[in-house]
């Protein structure tokens, strides 16, 4: 199994947008499909996809769950997906679009300030 460390790792990053693009692109989806899907926006999988972001657990698994994948988070917050272990950041601040996926053991906070959540816990 390969672990990529996607805060730290422009390759890595690179690396995973290349596998969501393929994965993306074999289930017909366009970019706004997914992102619509996914709950997030085009601008985000679009930066996520060219390796310039790197996703939070949340938005990744997000992502993944639109596209029918299976993954698996783990206990130190990394996710399993397609014999590849993803370390990504455990707290992020995301703005949402429309109903997001919920997410098992995941404690959010919806605030007024437009929509955004706040990641408290993802145990």
């Amino acid at each position: 199994m390969t672990t990529l460390d996607l805060g730290h790792s422009r390759p890595a990053r690179r690396q995973l947008g290349d596998k969501i693009r393929e994965a993306r692109l074999a289930k017909k989806f366009a970019q706004t499909d997914l992102a619509e899907a996914a709950g997030i926006s085009r601008s985000m999988l679009c930066g996520i996809e060219k390796g310039r972001e790197a996703p939070s657990v949340f938005s990744l698994t997000l992502i993944l769950a639109a596209l029918g994948e299976e993954y698996t988070v783990t206990d130190d917050e990394s996710v399993i997906w397609d014999e590849l272990e993803l370390v990504c950041s455990r707290f992020s601040r995301y703005r949402l679009k429309g109903q997001h996926l919920p997410v098992q053991g995941l404690a959010t906070q919806q605030s007024a300030d437009h929509g955004y959540i706040q990641i408290l816990d993802w145990r």
